[in-house]
């Protein structure tokens, strides 16, 4: 169970920042939780997600921290795993859920067991050979985030280009199916509760670095225009996920749902963005919660794996 944190004179660690390709994404995460923190009134620190970490958090005895990172470096199990030893309860999931998350192919061959929808991949390792590739295909990154190291490739002469420029944001790359003329609908959890799904509309054929963060070059449908049995279904399904993942507290997984009203998971992400353009808290608001509520009870569910 979390430890309630109703006090105001508790000592926040707001960490942000961070070693890998998300780190701008997190500084604006965190610069959003910080405005909520002052109109809730905690006291709280800011503190970069680098090799000081450590030796920083030692220092400052916070009472929590609240993870405001992103991807490589800060959502992959490495920050909670600091948080654990030092005994500080942090937002979000504990350090198996973070670390299988944020590694796509170890998600994906875990799902696999319990049935779950999936586009069909391959994983490029030094034992790879090349099968016939129908195109276009679509080239990833195990561990990246926010579209970073993903590429839609249209033609071969195109895919040895894409693979290397993947492995320039994790070492393990594969190729996912590419399904055509669907709708693509994020799903967000908080504190055990499904929230009302959001339907993406980029301006473009892809939803992108650019489109996701750039006011403007995306459309949001809260609900999304989906059959209600169809909304209901993929509920259901992010439910399950989320349960098979052991994530708590917040996260968001990603579905593509095609023409046969098929739902297929892409990804889970246990630490998911907290920008004015971010998904979540779009759904929270729908739903009736306002921002500031919306953090207050994030930081609430602070915890460790370990209870001490």
């Amino acid at each position: 169970m979390a430890k309630t944190y109703k006090q105001k004179n508790i000592k926040i660690a707001l960490i942000q920042g961070g070693l890998g390709p998300e780190r701008e994404i997190s500084l604006m995460s965190a610069k959003a939780v910080a405005k909520a923190f002052d109109k809730l009134g905690y006291k709280y620190f800011n503190v970069t997600a680098d090799q000081s970490l450590f030796q920083s958090l030692y220092s400052e005895k916070p009472d929590l921290a609240f993870l405001a990172v992103h991807g490589l470096y800060g959502e992959d199990g490495l920050v909670q795993s600091i948080c654990e030893f030092l005994k500080i309860p942090y937002t979000g999931s504990g350090v198996l859920a973070s670390s299988l998350c944020m590694d796509k192919i170890a998600l994906k061959k875990l799902l696999q067991k319990y049935k779950i929808p999936l586009p069909d991949f391959e994983i490029i390792d030094n034992n790879w050979k090349a099968k016939k590739i129908f195109y276009p295909a679509v080239v990833k990154s195990s561990h990246g985030g926010s579209s970073l190291g993903t590429y839609i490739i249209k033609k071969q002469t195109e895919l040895l280009p894409a693979i290397k420029k993947a492995k320039q944001i994790g070492t393990t790359v594969f190729i996912e199916e590419y399904i055509k003329e669907t709708k693509e609908i994020a799903v967000s959890f908080l504190n055990g509760k499904i929230l009302t799904p959001v339907e993406i509309k980029p301006k473009g054929k892809f939803y992108d670095y650019k489109r996701k963060y750039t006011k403007g070059e995306s459309l949001y449908y809260t609900p999304p225009k989906l059959d209600p049995f169809v909304a209901e279904k993929i509920k259901s399904l992010a439910q399950k996920i989320f349960q098979i993942a052991n994530v708590r507290s917040y996260a968001r997984a990603d579905f593509l749902v095609e023409k046969k009203q098929t739902p297929w998971l892409l990804e889970v992400n246990t630490l998911p963005g907290l920008t004015e353009q971010s998904l979540l808290p779009k759904s929270a608001k729908y739903d009736g919660i306002p921002f500031v509520e919306l953090i207050e009870r994030i930081t609430q569910q602070a915890q460790t794996d370990y209870q001490f």
